[in-house]
């Protein structure tokens, strides 16, 4: 069970779009654009991910022009580039032509990510997935190390939160292309309280890695949504940042791209524990959430306080681990109010978070670790759950803190 695991766990990310310009201004509208990606999740099916080392990166951009298509700047060290065509045909054409080009790595249609939130319900009085994951007693042997870095990648995180405030960096917007991560949505402040929210301060909720950083990176709008490009841009970041952790809640019913495959890897070679959402399709879905399903992630699934797989939790090979993912208590802001509170939310979202900020209080408690140990840690304490061993509805099980810290 474990060599599947770890046959799995090597990576990979993608994701996003822009609001194009007239065909009357296509020979020079991105002669020389500032970003990697092109913004908004309009036209996504017109565009591409191409990975291609530095040899053959002049030959890649001559391809896609000659097909009638512009690219954005590339993306290292992995050698990513989002292409765009003024129609779907040209995409397929260009694609076709890319593929002839010797050296190349991959190229591949765009697809639109979403958020794994499934439902917005009344606040709940108590925090039942600390207690479930055994978090209390694990915080008697480790609560989490300054050093450690949580990267959300989100919709971005509420900087100025009473339960997050000074706990956040700012990272890059890569979804608007600009240097502020501000939460404009709420979807990327519940996670990042999931994970870290302060605790003994008298103040909201506590969170799992309650003593580490979160780094905002903002791959989602404020619709909760984000393309393939966006995603693959913000594990560079996060990679370059060496995050400790990285958290995904969010995916796309897509086969694992080969560009998410690529700068997840390189995340893994900067030390980084990847963690995805495995989604809210509620069943056995083909394909399964992408990037949950790609190779070294730990695919997260959902669980009531009965220990039951939620109502919207996907099953299948994506999911190595569950956690509790339903009526989830955790740091909200209203960015139309601009209101700042709690709430319960459900979700697969809400359960990758409380996965990830285990895999944080391992890396402060283990700093020696490698992303693998660590994601082996987790999956050797994992309560068993369903039918004896690994099964579809509950990969390996519930995630355990308590057990996962014991020395």
């Amino acid at each position: 069970m474990r060599r599947a695991l770890a046959a799995r766990l090597t990576l990979a990310v993608a994701l996003v779009s822009p609001v194009l310009p007239s065909l009357g201004s296509w020979s020079t509208a991105y002669a020389d654009l500032p970003e990697f990606c092109f913004v908004g999740v309009e036209g996504a099916e017109r565009r591409g991910l191409v990975v291609a080392p530095e040899a053959a990166d002049r030959a890649v951009v001559a391809a896609v022009h000659r097909s009638g298509g512009q690219v954005g700047r590339r993306a290292e060290p992995v050698g990513l580039r989002e292409a765009v065509w003024p129609s779907v045909a040209l995409r397929e054409a260009g694609i076709a032509a890319l593929r002839r080009v010797p050296g190349l790595s991959s190229v591949e249609p765009e697809h639109v990510v979403h958020a794994h939130k499934a439902a917005n319900d009344p606040r709940i009085r108590e925090q039942w997935g600390l207690a479930r994951i055994g978090a209390p007693r694990a915080w008697d042997v480790e609560t989490g190390s300054r050093d450690v870095t949580v990267a959300v990648l989100d919709t971005g995180v509420d900087l100025l939160h009473p339960d997050l405030k000074g706990k956040v960096d700012n990272g890059p917007n890569v979804a608007y292309g600009t240097d502020d991560s501000q939460d404009d949505q709420s979807h990327g402040t519940h996670v990042a309280g999931i994970v870290a929210a302060a605790t003994n301060n008298r103040v909201g909720v506590a969170g799992v890695a309650w003593g580490v950083r979160v780094l905002a990176i903002k791959v989602l709008s404020d619709k909760g949504s984000g393309t393939s490009c966006d995603v693959a841009v913000g594990i560079l970041e996060a990679g370059k940042a060496e995050a400790e952790v990285i958290n995904m809640s969010l995916g796309a019913a897509a086969v694992c791209p080969l560009a998410y495959r690529a700068v997840i890897a390189y995340a893994q070679h900067q030390g980084a524990v990847v963690v995805a959402s495995a989604g809210n399709d509620g069943y056995f879905a083909s394909p399964q959430s992408s990037p949950a399903n790609c190779p070294g992630v730990l695919g997260v699934g959902a669980t009531d306080q009965d220990d039951q797989p939620s109502s919207f939790t996907t099953f299948g090979g994506s999911v190595d681990v569950v956690a509790p993912g339903h009526l989830i208590l955790s740091t909200l802001f209203d960015p139309k109010k601009n209101v700042r509170g709690y709430a319960a939310f459900s979700g697969t979202s809400m359960a990758a978070p409380f996965v990830s900020g285990l895999a944080a209080l391992l890396c402060s408690q283990h700093p020696d670790w490698t992303p693998a140990e660590v994601a082996e840690r987790i999956v050797a304490t994992a309560q068993d759950l369903g039918p004896a061993g690994r099964d579809d509805f509950y990969g390996v099980g519930l995630i355990n803190a308590a057990r996962a810290v014991r020395r």
